[in-house]
């Protein structure tokens, strides 16, 4: 039924992100998972725009980067903002991991199901996430 290989997590996590261009924008994230993000933006990025990402899961956390595709684009309803969907294209399996491994960590703690089916290959995760 769902088209997602990842879960996805409802976030407010502070972002920043542009185009090839140098100019970027910080914004706050709207869910986050291993595949994609869906964020905030004042600007229109048109759809297979080429998008780098940093952001921070935790604040005590490094700084984690990604290249995603814009996948789609929402104008957000009286605003000038957008809502934004990005589908990552070039992330390090490490940092993909993490993240997979901080959604999942989260949802359980709201008590949320994942989709996780192969819990076995997280058991070497050298990351612990205080919530």
């Amino acid at each position: 039924l769902g088209r997602r290989e990842y879960p996805r997590l409802g976030s407010h996590i502070p972002i920043r992100f542009g185009g090839d261009e140098n100019r970027s924008q910080d914004s706050l994230t709207r869910d986050l998972g291993g595949g994609g993000v869906r964020l905030v933006s004042r600007d229109f990025l048109p759809v297979d725009s080429k998008v780098k990402l940093e952001f921070f899961l935790t604040p005590a956390s490094e700084v984690l980067k990604a290249v995603g595709k814009v996948v789609w684009i929402k104008k957000l309803p009286y605003s000038y903002q957008h809502d934004v969907g990005i589908q990552f294209m070039d992330i390090p399996e490490p940092t993909r991991k993490r993240l997979a491994h901080f959604v999942e960590q989260n949802l359980a703690a709201a008590g949320r199901p994942t989709s996780f089916t192969n819990r076995e290959s997280y058991r070497d995760f050298p990351y612990t996430i205080a919530l």
